[in-house]
Formats: structure tokens, sequence, C-alpha cells
């Protein structure tokens, strides 16, 4: 799970269509089998051989680890990763192959859209028989340039299709306003995702670099283009606009991001028209939020001192890069390796079939959810998750007026933020429209291009307007949760709320070490680094006193050298100034839930044990079967440089380690090198 966050990771772009209310006709589903009964928990996936106080994830998972290694077409396997592949792969194939079958389809039907999208990535043929041609007038507009004026037009009209430059535009809630929408600039235009891949010197990135040269010179080679060493002239590019950006970690921070007049905005750039690219993206406004003024005043000056050939090159790289995996079989397979295999350690594509149900699941997910809804989750479901968390809820604001480290008038607007958390549970109330996107059976490059046209404008549209409360930022399919800040609100769609994170056929301890621990891990989001600095509108204001901040920050900065101290896999390590807010919300969601399951007993009798354990040892057996997961060498080492979540070993163990009841239900003798002593145990909420 993720708190959703507003830092701008990646540009969007846009188009001139606005997102609408869907209320086109559908085809019935069929009905809905009964689902097959699910374990409450897997006992034959534990290792009781090894000490729990010393491992507890090898404990409860050892021997699923050692029987379930990571499939060679994935790069990591768990809970998660099951789950989406049920989803995806049998649910949501479900659906598609129904669409399929039906009767010729209106254009603009949600059977339209997805069946002949789904049909143009299966036709193999065409592919071939078109080959690189789709790109050609695409490439030859870049060639055509003839100064920097002409580039920043083009680079703010491929900026709408996906295409990234050194800057990002994209529209999110203002956090001073968090009722308006504003345009927000971040950095941009990294191949490799963040500037450690072309900082470090250690053996592994050094072949990472190595082997991105190569790859980028056999795609050019791939899609006849002409460029001499390409993968040499893109890396030395990249690795000077890495030297000017923000690491991960600082841009993790909020408080970085500044208001300034547009105008001002373009001034930093007086050699690259900012303005015209913003223009040809479609942007009119006054204000934005800038994340750094340093950078895009050296990246402009960086980028408009660089020869025009460079900068062409690495242009059609980012449109190559971008569309690779639509092109030809030879152009697939090459993007898989690199992106795969090297970077992942995937080391085998999936089928064609199941990328054709992964990349309509992706750009039609919405309308695709909607079936998915209907068929999958009943509306009584709804009811059940918010009774769950108002019991969340309830512990939460016990906890926070329990707290020893936090002042009475910081209580009372932390106890304020936490009654205005709002909740959307399974699926949304309304549905984009995508009735308008031109769809063929036998275009993939143009559907491709033409839906990500649209996700772009429909963000950008709404600049200058108000926040649509009701919108949602994953599918109902989608195996996650979240936290949004802008609008105070916890998020769990559909895909989530089913084995092994909840289980209606389980007992409680289960349920409460799993679906129980989600819901107070998103709702801790709401308190964690970033979160805490917004209030319960959803604004970015200072709602703490100096003493009551700087205790939550040195708190934070406990949990920070504590997560610096584990390996990710050996010799790399966590990075806790990373990981931070999600390890706070780890330890947030076990300690609520835990708080409710024993909230739950109260003036019952004793829960009777299960397979020999007790209801405090089966908690924290359904927290480890939640995250047991393997992981290939080289994605845990992406993911440590990257990924704000600590790997999912670390998110058991590390968390267990600092909470005191794990250690009395499992060694009460105190022994076990997982144990934090008393001393230096750290609690938060």
């Amino acid at each position: 799970m993720a708190a959703r966050t507003f830092l701008p990771i990646h540009s969007l772009s846009i188009m001139a269509i606005a997102g609408l209310v869907a209320c086109t006709s559908k085809p019935k589903m069929p009905e809905t089998k009964t689902p097959v009964q699910t374990p409450a928990f897997d006992v034959a996936g534990m290792d009781t051989t090894v000490k729990p106080c010393d491992d507890f994830d090898k404990f409860a998972n050892g021997t699923w680890k050692e029987k379930n290694p990571v499939p060679s077409t994935e790069s990591r396997w768990g809970a998660f990763s099951i789950l989406a592949k049920e989803n995806l792969e049998v649910k949501v194939k479900s659906i598609i192959d129904t669409l399929l079958a039906g009767k010729e389809a209106p254009k603009g039907s949600t059977a339209q859209l997805v069946g002949d999208f789904y049909r143009s990535y299966m036709d193999t043929a065409k592919l071939e028989q078109v080959g690189a041609a789709p790109l050609k007038p695409w490439m030859d507009r870049i060639d055509a340039l003839k100064d920097l004026k002409e580039q920043a037009a083009l680079s703010g009209e491929y900026a709408r299709l996906g295409v990234s430059s050194f800057v990002g535009l994209h529209a999110d809630a203002d956090m001073h306003n968090s009722k308006m929408n504003i345009l927000y600039s971040g950095q941009d235009g990294l191949s490799l995702g963040e500037r450690s891949y072309y900082e470090k010197t250690d053996s592994a990135m050094v072949n990472i670099r190595k082997e991105f040269t190569g790859h980028v010179d056999k795609m050019f080679s791939l899609a006849g283009l002409p460029e001499k060493s390409p993968g040499e002239t893109i890396l030395a590019f990249e690795t000077g606009l890495a030297k000017l950006q923000l690491t991960n970690i600082q841009r993790r921070d909020p408080d970085i991001y500044k208001k300034v007049a547009f105008a001002d905005f373009a001034k930093l750039s007086p050699k690259y028209d900012l303005t015209l690219l913003a223009k040809s993206m479609g942007i009119t406004t006054d204000t934005l939020l800038l994340e750094d003024k340093d950078y895009v005043a050296k990246a402009s000056a960086y980028f408009a001192a660089a020869p025009l050939s460079v900068i062409k090159t690495w242009m059609k790289w980012q449109l190559l890069d971008t569309y690779a995996n639509v092109l030809t079989k030879a152009m697939n397979e090459e993007n898989f390796r690199f992106h795969g295999t090297v970077m992942s350690g995937t080391k085998e594509q999936k089928t064609r079939q199941l990328r054709a149900l992964r990349a309509t699941d992706n750009l039609l997910g919405e309308p695709l959810g909607k079936l998915y809804a209907e068929k999958y989750f009943p509306a009584s479901s709804r009811k059940k998750v918010e009774d769950m968390i108002e019991n969340v809820r309830a512990v939460y604001g016990d906890h926070i007026k329990a707290l020893t480290w936090m002042s009475p008038e910081t209580k009372t607007k932390a106890l304020e933020k936490l009654s205005l958390f709002t909740t959307k549970i399974g699926y949304p109330d309304q549905w984009k429209d995508y009735s308008m996107v031109d769809i063929k059976p036998d275009a993939l490059f143009q559907n491709t291009m033409n839906l990500i046209e649209w996700r772009s404008n429909d963000n950008l549209v709404r600049i200058g307007k108000p926040v649509d409360t009701k919108e949602w930022g994953m599918t109902p399919q989608t195996v996650n949760a979240y936290y949004n800040p802008s609008l105070n609100e916890v998020v769990f769609p559909a895909g989530i709320l089913q084995p092994p994170f909840f289980n209606a056929d389980a007992d409680d301890a289960i349920n409460y070490g799993g679906i129980i621990a989600v819901i107070g891990h998103e709702l801790t989001h709401g308190f964690d680094d970033q979160g805490a600095k917004f209030d319960g509108h959803g604004n970015l204001v200072n709602w703490w006193t100096d003493a009551d901040k700087a205790n939550f920050d040195s708190l934070a900065q406990r949990m920070i050298k504590y997560y610096d101290t584990m390996e990710a896999l050996p010799g790399v390590h966590v990075k806790g100034a990373l990981t931070v807010g999600e390890n706070i919300a780890d330890l947030g969601g076990v300690t609520l839930a835990y708080a409710a399951l024993q909230r739950s007993l109260e003036g019952k009798p004793e829960p009777a044990k299960i397979d020999g354990y007790t209801w405090q040892q089966r908690f924290f057996l359904g927290w480890a079967q939640v995250w047991r997961a393997n992981i290939t060498p080289e994605a845990a080492r992406r993911l440590a440089e990257l990924d704000p979540h600590s790997p999912a070993h670390i998110r058991i163990n590390a968390v267990l380690g600092q909470f005191k009841p794990f250690q009395e239900a499992w060694c009460p003798d105190g022994e076990g090198s997982m144990l934090v002593p008393d001393s230096a145990r750290v609690v938060i909420w």
C-alpha cells in the first residue's frame, strides 16, 4: 500500500477533450460463481524450525518461500502479485472474453473500445507488416527541427503523448487550497529513473549503464534510425541532467514546492521557451507550484547549451522508449530484455495474450473496472469495510488521546483531522467516459497514443477548476490501497478486499492482521512524515506546536536510523529516509489493528487456539502472510533505489521487532535477534 503522492514523479500529458461521467450501455456479465473457500492461514507454509523472534518472516513463510520461487515471468512473487494475477488473468480475462464474444458493438461502447484495443494488441501479423512505420512521421518531425524554439513547441506536443522532456507538467489539487486544481512543475527526463543510477560506481550500476547504452543502440537500429552510437550520446546527456536533479529523498518534502507566477517560472529559462512548451501542451495558467527553482534554471541552461543534434537524438529515444512495447516483436523483446531482465531480473516475457490483457487493463482499466465491480464486488461488502474503518478510527482516536509526547493543543488538531477522514471503498460512484477515443482493431500504435493523449488531457484540462472529490486514483481491480493527503481520504479498491487480505471464512485474528492492518496503515499515512504536514481539509498547514513537531521529527529520525541498518540484499541497504513514511504507516497499521482486535474481544470468552496458536500469535501470522514474497536480486536492488516501501521481509520483521505485543506473544523471555530492547522501541501512534 502507499500514500497517494502529490509529488510529480512523471510528467503527464494532455488533449483537448474533457472526461465526462459515463452513461453508455453495457453488456450483461455472466453471473458470479460461488468463490472457492480459502484457508484462514497457510500452516503448511511455515518453517517452525526457525525461532520466530530471530526471523519471523522465515518462521511464518519459510516453507512457502522455498516452494514458491519467483516465476520466470515475474520479478517478485507474493500475496500481492498472486492476487493481482488472479484478478487480471481470471476475472478481468473473463470480462474481456465476454466482450469479445458479443455481437458487433456500437462505436464508443466499452465492448467496442476494449474489444478492438485487445484485438489490435493480438494482431501480430499487422504489427510485423507495418514494422517501424508508425514511428516515422513522428521521427521525421524531430529531424526537421531547426532550432530550440521549434523543439520546445514540438516537445510540448509530444508531452501530450506521454513523451518526457526535462521538465514535467501536470495538474493536481493545490496543496495550499485543496478545493482547486493547479499546475505542478517538476524534474523529468531520466530513462533510468533516478540520479543514483547515473552516479553510483559499484559493479552492478556500472553494468546497468553499459547495458543501457547497448540497449539504446539496438533499439535505434531496430527502428531504422541512422544515429551513430546513440546509447553513449543519451547516457552522457542524461548523466549531466541527473547531476542537476533532486534525489528521491529530497523530493519527499512537500514544503519544497513554492507557488510562483507562470511569468516568473518562464523567466528562469531565458534561453529555452517554457511558455511555448506549455502552450503547445494546451496549458494556460497564471500560477503554478514549482518543485525546484534551481533545477529549472540550471536544467534549461544545460538543455540550451547542448548541441541540437544531441537533443534530437534524446527526443527520439524518449519517443521510442515510450512506445517500444506496441511495435514489432523484435523491438518488444529488446525492450523487455533491458527493462525486464537487466533492470528487474525477470527471465521470461509473458505470453502475448497475457501482455494484451495487461495493456488493455492499464489503458482501459476504468471501463473494465466498472464491469469488474458489478460482477465481483457486491454493494453489501462496502458496509462491512466501512464498519472496519470506523472501528480503527475509534482506536486511533484513543491512541492520540493517550500519547505522552504530544500536547493537548496538538492532540485537538490531530483528532480533528482524524474525524475529517473520508473513505472510498470498492469502486467509484461515477465513471469516466472514454467513448470519444478512436480505437481500431488493427492500429495498436495509434490506439495506444490516443488513449495516452486522452488520459493526459483528462489531467491537465482541470487546471484552475475545482477538485473532483469523487475521482479515484486506482481502478477497482487494483490490488492496493492509498491515502490522498489533498482530500484527506483513504481508498480501498475492490481488488484488495479479498483473501488473503480479507477472508470472511478466516478467524478474526487473521483478518485483523490482514485487512485491518491495511486500514490502519492507510489511516496512519495521514500522520506520517508527509501526511502530518497537511490538515484535515487537505491543505499544507502547520497544525503542530514547535515542541510537538520536534518530538515527532525525533521519533521519525529514530525510525530512519533503525531501517538504515537493514539490507534489501547483501551490501544493498534500505534507505531509511526514503521509506520512512511507509515504515511509520506499517508500524501504525499493526499497532492500531492489534488494539482494535483487543477491543473487539472485550467482555468475550478467550478465543480458543487454532492449529496450536493463540489469537495473539495468529494476528502476527496474518500480518506475515500478507507480506510474504520472493524477489529477484535485480528487482530488490532497483526497488531499494526507487521504492518508498521497504522490502517485504523487512516489512514483516522490522515492524514486529519494534512492537512489544509481538514479543509477549512469541518470545516472552525477551530472547530474539530481531527484537528491539524496550529502551530503544519507537512508539509514534
